[in-house]
């Protein structure tokens, strides 16, 4: 098979049109080689077959063969610049010979197998000169939407708290909604994130069996289209927003490391999006993401929120009760929804399923009515369906977990943020 030793191997079954990508991220000197296997299944029997391989884009390869199976291997050298960009792309075009076949005669089947080359793995830090690009590019964004001010400074928490307070007094329909990590990963697809990497957060937040859900509701190629799905009304809450949480300078201090890259390409993800957009020309107001939390603890939320006389709340649990007594509120009506599948038990599918009843569902009493959701990528989607319906969405997410102990572990393990009823007892 060649002098190569093996380290690392992958196979596909290609499509007509399929790229393969495949990240490379653990191979980082400058010399690594693979060495490429491939074949393609049943061309028409003397036909002169026409192969082209192409990498990054390029083809790098031309073969011409008649009948029978074709199967031929090859070397290439990666080079910096491929080791930079972090995944290798490679695609088998196959067609018969126009002349004296049929230019549409195709192969049934191709296979393409990548064997990596003998090099050191993980055992030193890689440039990330790519991932550094991005984050600086979204560093500068933020710049331009945050002010010099420390992000979870009195002074923002309390300019946040009288935009809100103003919004509810005036009960003008409204979405305020918050874009993280979590949501960077959908955000940033197909750009930063990979169908395999994006699949990955949409199973972490709806649980192990969503993959068979979602091959029911879109078929065999259910990440592209359940992310696209969820991406198009994601760019829709922000579109239509009023108050935007995304991350300030505050959640990009760490150097980047093999980690936090996912992280911090999804937290930037969210400010490319933000600017590719054009959404400084609307003036939305802009806060870190996480404010809701240094604003509960200084007591302003409790300043928004008391003597409300009607609250509605979107969450995994239902605190009704304790809202009541909380913020004295004449009456809170609350609707299920299944919670993070990662951190705890909960029945139904949440997306592609619950959540079409649950904006259905929705009954906004009267204009300006408020909401408070907690349901991850999809309370952004229900701010915008309260406001559409003339209510007021207020996207509190993790909040919720540390009022009641109950969800994301980061949330729960901070008791400051308990509500006094959930201080001594779990939910």
């Amino acid at each position: 098979m060649s002098s190569i030793e093996v380290v690392k191997e992958k196979f596909w079954y290609l499509g007509k049109n399929q790229w393969v990508r495949f990240p490379i991220g653990e191979f980082i000197k400058d010399d690594v080689k693979i060495l490429i296997k491939y074949k393609i299944y049943k061309p028409k029997e003397w036909h002169r077959r026409i192969v082209r391989i192409l990498f990054q884009g390029t083809v790098v390869k031309t073969l011409f063969y008649y009948g029978g199976n074709v199967e031929s291997e090859f070397i290439l050298k990666l080079t910096k610049e491929d080791l930079l960009r972090g995944f290798i792309a490679i695609k088998i075009e196959a067609e018969e010979s126009v002349i004296p076949a049929n230019f549409n005669d195709g192969p049934d089947k191709r296979e393409l197998l990548i064997y990596f080359s003998k090099i050191k793995i993980l055992n030193f830090r890689p440039g990330f000169t790519y991932e550094r690009s991005i984050v600086n590019s979204a560093l500068h964004v933020e710049s331009k939407i945050f002010s010099s001010c420390p992000p979870h400074s009195e002074n923002n928490q309390k300019k946040l708290k009288r935009l809100i307070e103003r919004i509810i007094t005036l009960r003008d329909p409204a979405s305020i909604v918050r874009f993280g990590d979590g949501e960077g990963r959908i955000l940033g697809f197909p750009k930063f994130f990979n169908k395999e990497e994006s699949g990955r957060a949409l199973t972490y937040q709806y649980g192990r069996k969503f993959p068979d859900q979602a091959r029911l509701e879109y078929g065999d190629d259910w990440v592209s289209s359940a992310v696209k799905d969820l991406r198009e009304m994601l760019l829709q809450s922000m579109l239509e927003a009023d108050i935007v949480g995304l991350p300030s300078r505050l959640h990009f201090r760490a150097e980047i490391s093999r980690n936090n890259r996912d992280v911090l390409m999804a937290q930037a993800a969210c400010l490319l999006t933000y600017a590719e957009k054009n959404l400084y020309e609307k003036e939305i107001p802009v806060f870190d993401h996480f404010i809701f939390h240094p604003l509960y603890k200084s007591g302003y939320f409790f300043d928004i929120l008391k003597n409300i006389d009607f609250i509605g709340i979107i969450s995994h649990t239902d605190i009704s009760l304790e809202l009541k007594n909380t913020f004295f509120i004449d009456k809170v009506v609350h609707y299920k929804i299944p919670g993070h599948k990662t951190y705890m038990k909960s029945g139904g599918m949440h997306f592609p399923v619950v959540y079409k009843n649950i904006i259905s569902d929705l009954n906004v009493p009267y204009k300006g009515a408020v909401f408070l959701v907690a349901a991850g990528y999809l309370g952004k989607v229900y701010c915008n369906a309260i406001k559409q319906k003339g209510g007021i969405g207020i996207d509190i997410g993790s909040v919720f977990d540390g009022w009641t102990g109950k969800g994301r572990t980061a949330a729960v393990n901070d008791l400051d943020m308990r509500l006094i009823h959930f201080k001594d007892r779990s939910v």
